[in-house]
């Protein structure tokens, strides 16, 4: 199954039901002038085939 969502596109596994799909990474900063609270700053995304665990190595039977 795939949906798109407000991170993109999202991709259940077949063989666990795993949600797969991008990841972010960003360094919190402080408040700002502009923010009164800690916010991401400078995000990077991350394609879900580089952050999700390949299913041939998932400890599931079903996945192998």
């Amino acid at each position: 199954m795939e949906s798109i969502g407000l991170m993109g596109k999202r991709v259940m596994r077949t063989c666990d039901h795993q949600i797969l799909m991008d990841g972010m990474v960003a360094e919190v900063q402080a408040k700002s002038t502009l923010f009164l609270f800690p916010y991401p700053s400078n995000p990077v995304m991350i394609p879900m085939d580089k952050v999700a665990v390949p299913s041939k190595e998932v400890e599931n039977p079903r996945c192998k």
